[in-house]
Parts: C-alpha cells; sequence; structure tokens
C-alpha cells in the first residue's frame, strides 16, 4: 500500500516543523534570559536603594523639639538629587508619615516653585528594519505569560508611601522590590529600603527604573 504523503510533501512537513521548533526553542530562550537580566537588575537595584539609604540615614536627619528625629527636607532634597545623578533611576523620598518629602525628577526653581522633570523616549530610529522588527518584538515579549499577569504600574501627582507596597513594608523595616509594567508596556523595576537612624524608621527611598 502506498504512504499517504509523498516525499516531497514529507520534506515540507519536515521543514515547517523544524522552523516552528526552532521559533519555540527561541521564544523560550527570550524569556529566560530577560527574566535572568530583571533579577540581575533587581539585585542591584535593591542594592543601591540599601547604599542610599544609609546615605541619607546619616546625613539628612535633624533633630525635633522634643528629642525625636527626623528627615530634613531641605538637607535631603539636594542630597538625593546628588546621589541619583550618575544614574538614570529616579528617586523618591517618604517621611515615616508617608508623605512625600523629595523627588529626583522634581526640582525648585528660581521662583521657588516645583519644577518636574520627565525623561524623553530615546530618539526615533528611521532604519526600515528597525521600524519592522520592532512592533514585532514587542508583539512577542506580549506574549509571555508572565507579562500578561504583572501589576499595571500608576502614579498619582500626590504620591504617598501607601501608593506602594514595597514602599509600605520599607516603612515596618524591610527591604522590598517589585516588578510591575506600563500601560505602554515597558517593565518597571522598583526597589524601597527604610531611611533608619539608630534602627529607628524616619522615612523611606523609592527607587524606580
Amino acid at each position: 500500500e502506498r504512504g499517504r504523503f509523498s516525499p516531497l510533501t514529507r520534506r515540507i512537513l519536515v521543514v515547517n516543523i523544524t522552523a516552528l521548533a526552532f521559533l519555540v526553542a527561541g521564544l523560550l530562550f527570550l524569556g529566560r534570559y530577560e527574566g535572568n537580566l530583571i533579577e540581575g537588575e533587581l539585585a542591584a537595584l535593591r542594592t543601591e536603594a540599601e547604599i542610599f539609604a544609609g546615605a541619607l540615614g546619616e546625613g539628612a536627619y535633624g533633630t525635633r523639639a522634643n528629642g525625636s528625629i527626623e528627615i530634613r527636607p531641605e538637607v535631603a532634597g539636594p542630597m538625593l538629587r546628588r546621589l541619583v545623578s550618575p544614574t538614570r533611576t529616579r528617586a523618591r523620598l517618604f517621611g515615616e508619615d508617608g508623605d512625600l518629602i523629595a523627588d529626583s525628577r522634581r526640582l525648585l526653581g528660581p521662583s521657588g516653585a516645583m519644577v518636574q522633570i520627565i525623561e524623553l523616549p530615546p530618539p526615533e530610529n528611521d532604519g526600515a528594519v528597525s521600524n519592522m522588527v520592532d512592533p514585532i518584538y514587542e508583539k512577542i515579549l506580549g506574549l509571555f505569560p508572565g507579562r500578561r499577569h504583572l501589576p499595571r504600574y500608576t502614579e498619582s501627582p500626590d504620591s504617598r508611601a501607601a501608593d506602594y507596597e514595597e514602599a509600605k513594608a520599607a516603612l515596618s523595616g524591610e527591604v522590598s522590590t517589585r516588578l510591575r509594567i506600563e500601560e505602554s508596556g515597558p517593565l518597571v523595576l522598583s526597589a524601597a529600603a527604610p531611611v533608619q537612624r539608630f534602627k529607628q524608621v524616619i522615612g523611606v527611598i523609592l527607587l524606580t527604573k
């Protein structure tokens, strides 16, 4: 009895199945590679948050009339901007009550008004290949189950520590990290650490990247 498929059909099937297998293997490798990169970035951001918290705890505190310790905003703000300037990380400092004290993307202008710094996206690449490949790459990444189930990153103009789980954990003395995703697709990594003086939590530093 003759086979159901001709030799040519079998060759075509083998080629198509092989190509599909390579695609699936490539997606699995890409997901694992991205996961390793994210894990490394979160670890580095956690260390950075602990360093910032230690510096602020040593150099940006003051003593109230009743003898309790607090963060001095006039010292903490410039100090925070100097600490974050060599990096592309955003830093926010919250007090022990959860209120925002300083934000590296907000500066005081000459008139005393608050000026917000907005990071611009990278310049567009007019290359035809890049314009064709980038959307496909983003769609492929969006298919990963891990990305679909990530919590959305949102923020309000008047951010408080209570708006971020990692910042709330830091108010309790824990160093914490989180991974979220913006509505437009990019991932947002964050780490929060308690600012302490003599083991007393006097604030929280929140880094996002």
